[in-house]
């Protein structure tokens, strides 16, 4: 996930950046395959580490409102896992969404509306009610995240439901790597200009604040090749290629324990002293419990 979302994040990055002469046609992960696609640039990543997997992991659970999507098939309405849970009962008008937690669009936990909960049947939008949902309304319980429909659902076809959790987990993915960039144009000068100029923007990634590429911690060249002649579509073009040693922080949100499987469960727990007195202590639940 780490290596996509940096490919995808360097390629909106220097697509974006007016410093670029001449002006590239295409930027990103494919190479160019006509002689109008030039002057290109193609990125891609070589010998990835993600060092310390499994150890020494920061993750913390964050609250605010993260758009979240859920497909449920139909014909196996299941929760899969060690031990699969069916999320729609018998008659097939209540359903529970893989997470429960649900909140507004701006983060608060009043009911429910249009904008901060869409519903697809078979690709056909459903309407939202408070309660008593006739016909192809439904309603949803924010809390625990089950629907209940007006009427039975079909034996078959996809639901699509997107919402927004009140809280979730974020995890850092440290990736380690080279990165490198072909530069190809028509002239060798085209070629020189071009990927100098791509050097100079890269350095700018590296930048904390505004301008730079989040998560990146280091980019620093290791490789400047020599401008070489190749044939593209039958016509003589010229090629170089940059190497770039990267460290990458990524920040993931994920709702691993937001519903589904729970992992672990916080808890402030009062207790009745023998002598009258309240005790109050907070602690978590290791667990293996469904929504």
């Amino acid at each position: 996930m780490a290596a996509i979302e940096l490919l995808a994040t360097l390629t909106q990055f220097l697509d974006a950046s007016a410093e670029l002469v001449p002006a590239p046609a295409i930027v990103g992960v494919v190479e160019p395959g006509a002689a109008a696609e030039l002057p290109a640039i193609v990125l891609s990543l070589g010998e990835l580490v993600v060092p310390g997997r499994g150890l020494g992991e920061r993750a913390s659970v964050v609250t605010g409102a993260l758009a979240t999507a859920a497909r449920i098939d139909l014909a196996a309405p299941v929760l899969a896992g060690d031990s699969p849970v069916r999320l729609l009962d018998a008659e097939r008008r209540r359903l529970l969404l893989p997470h429960g937690g649900l909140v507004r669009e701006d983060g608060t936990r009043d009911p429910l509306r249009a904008a901060d909960f869409e519903l697809r049947v078979g690709g056909a939008l459903r309407t939202l009610v408070g309660a008593g949902p006739q016909g192809l309304e439904y309603s949803v319980a924010a809390a625990s995240g089950e629907l209940t429909f007006g009427s039975a659902l079909p034996a078959a076809g996809i639901i699509v439901a997107r919402y927004f959790l009140g809280s979730w987990e974020r995890r850092v993915e440290r990736l380690e790597g080279l990165l490198h960039v072909d530069v190809h144009a028509m002239e060798a000068r085209d070629v020189v200009d071009l990927s100098n100029a791509v050097l100079i923007a890269l350095e700018r990634a590296a930048l904390s604040g505004s301008g730079g590429v989040e998560g990146l911690a280091r980019l620093e060249p290791r490789e400047v090749g020599s401008v070489s002649a190749t044939r593209l579509d039958g016509t003589d073009t010229r090629l170089r290629r940059l190497v770039m040693r990267f460290e990458l922080d990524l920040v993931v949100d994920r709702p691993e324990s937001s519903g589904g499987v729970i992992h672990r469960i916080p808890f402030d727990a009062v207790l009745e002293a023998a002598s009258g007195g309240r005790v109050t202590e907070s602690g978590a639940v290791e667990s293996h419990a469904t929504p």
